[in-house]
């Protein structure tokens, strides 16, 4: 198992520009895998900064299983938040034939799953990075494979404290 921290994850700030309260963000980051990954090896994807909620979520991916039973699930982690690796895309094999999975695609039927999908993350920051990130999109692995091909998450982040999930 290991954790890997994407450029992107680490080096883009908050200040990065001015944002309004209630404005839509896209961030995209793509990964290239050229080596074998271990089961629960975590690649943090995509910072989340204070009042921002993932509105929307896709994971991007090559045929990168080299049929073994390699899962993908998409999550978010930080230091001062409780890590939900499957808040979003829970564990699946789309990978397999290269293809898109959006958010709650599959498996995310619960109100407690969708309240966790939908979080704001008003946290304190993570000191753990410079960028003053609350948390990172994070894709998780399980089940060891040998890969080989490219690996995008692209979100969809409302900015702002005004945003309320409606459980129905």
């Amino acid at each position: 198992m290991a954790i890997i921290t994407t450029d992107y994850a680490k080096s883009l700030r908050a200040e990065s520009g001015p944002v309004a309260a209630g404005s839509l963000i896209v961030r995209e980051n793509t990964i290239k895998i050229e080596t074998s990954l271990a089961d629960a090896d975590v690649f943090e994807m995509i910072p989340l900064f204070q009042d921002e909620t993932v509105f929307d979520l896709m994971l991007i991916s090559d045929d990168v299983d080299n049929d073994t039973d390699l899962t993908l699930a998409v999550g978010y982690s930080g230091q001062n938040v409780t890590d939900d690796p499957d808040a979003y895309i829970q564990a699946t094999a789309m990978h397999s034939a290269a293809a898109v999975t959006r958010m709650a695609a599959a498996g995310i039927n619960t109100a407690a799953e969708i309240l966790s999908m939908r979080k704001v993350f008003t946290e304190a920051v993570d000191t753990t990075f410079e960028n003053r990130n609350v948390a990172t999109i994070d894709v998780t692995v399980a089940n060891a494979g040998t890969t080989d091909g490219l690996i995008t998450v692209r979100a969809i982040i409302f900015k702002g404290n005004s945003y309320t999930p409606q459980v129905h």
